[in-house]
């Protein structure tokens, strides 16, 4: 009798034995199958949100270079628009801080720490738009009430302050708050934006400008620029993010960026800041990882179980095998029969898995 048609009779023969294989195929099959999906949907997902975050790409003073010793450098707004103009940036924004003083009808959250600032003064940062904040990007920092400063708000005197400040003197989105400059003769007045919530406590020092995350205040360039050069003339940078469309334009971006500003980058340094990538990619990594090992752990457990199954059937079957390499049969042919049982099984295990697993 041909070997493939008695495989054929033989599964028919033994349904119940046929059963349990093909149930122990297509459970392995399904769960296999939906490692891989599991896999291929991470991938799709980290590969979208990378797309949707951007990478954020840092211009900061090589403090390195300056030695420790000296004026830190400055660059000129233009030539941080001019870059934020490469095609590779999505977004960017640019940021100068300097000291400002509370007026009298105002005052500062107390928080137990020495006023390294002196009476009534605090950090100010000015900045283009404040939705690209790190701090923002990554939700560390929430909006309660307002809008973000944008670079319409450029040249207009518009703030926002920490929910602790506004609690305390009792000050809502469209309030006004006179600040002075760090010469304590220039005078402004800033209308409150926004309100927003920093999770650190009052009394932990913000760690760049060492005053109470409280009391920490976010304005326009131009705004706080005039406080800080009351004379005019654009104001100098100090800090720049620019946020690319796509994270794998890093490198052309970095080499067409030094060519366009020149030596005006000189002191300053490009550093790709992936934070808020990381934070959204991590967990997507970690279910990918996850998904990984039990995809192998199942399919080396599923191996072992069908190597015990075809151990047993080759054991129950030695009168049959015997009988036909008595007749003549060729062994070979006996290991074929027994192969092609086991593919025919699990060929019908992997196309039924195949139709229930979604794709």
């Amino acid at each position: 009798m041909n070997f493939v048609k008695r495989a054929a009779l033989s599964l028919w023969a033994r349904k119940g034995r046929t059963l349990i294989t093909f149930a122990t195929f297509l459970v392995i099959s399904l769960m296999v199958m939906a490692g891989v999906l599991i896999n291929a949907a991470t991938a799709w997902a980290e590969r979208d949100a990378r797309r949707s975050v951007g990478a954020e790409v840092g211009l900061d003073v090589d403090l390195g270079a300056m030695g420790g010793v000296g004026q830190a450098p400055v660059i000129d707004p233009a030539t941080v628009e001019r870059i934020g103009e490469l095609p590779q940036v999505r977004k960017y924004t640019y940021s100068l801080w300097d000291r400002v003083i509370l007026e009298k009808d105002a005052q500062l959250v107390d928080a137990g720490m020495e006023e390294t600032m002196g009476p009534g003064g605090t950090a100010a940062i000015g900045l283009l738009d404040s939705s690209l904040l790190t701090d923002f990007r990554s939700g560390r920092f929430t909006l309660v009430s307002g809008r973000h400063l944008t670079a319409a708000d450029r040249d207009k005197k518009r703030i926002l302050i920490e929910e602790r400040l506004a609690r305390k003197n009792r000050l809502r989105t469209g309030d006004t708050v006179t600040l002075t400059g760090n010469d304590e003769k220039t005078t402004g007045k800033f209308t409150v934006a926004g309100v927003f919530r920093d999770p650190r406590p009052a009394t932990e020092p913000e760690p760049e400008h060492y005053v109470s995350p409280a009391n920490m205040i976010y304005g326009t360039v131009g705004g706080l620029a005039a406080l800080s050069a009351p004379g005019g003339g654009a104001p100098g940078i100090t800090r720049a993010t620019f946020l690319l469309t796509d994270p794998d334009d890093q490198r052309e971006f970095r080499d067409r960026a030094e060519a366009t500003a020149g030596p005006a980058l000189d002191g300053f340094t490009l550093d790709v800041n992936d934070k808020a990538v990381q934070q959204m990619t991590g967990p997507l990594k970690s279910i990918s990882s996850t998904a990984t090992f039990a995809m192998w752990l199942t399919g080396l457990a599923g191996a072992a179980v069908l190597a015990l199954l075809v151990n047993l059937a080759v054991k129950q079957r030695r009168t049959e095998y015997g009988v036909l390499l008595s007749m003549g049969e060729r062994k070979w042919k006996l290991i074929t029969q027994q192969a092609l049982e086991i593919t025919a099984i699990a060929a019908l295990a992997i196309v039924l898995a195949t139709l229930f697993t979604p794709g």
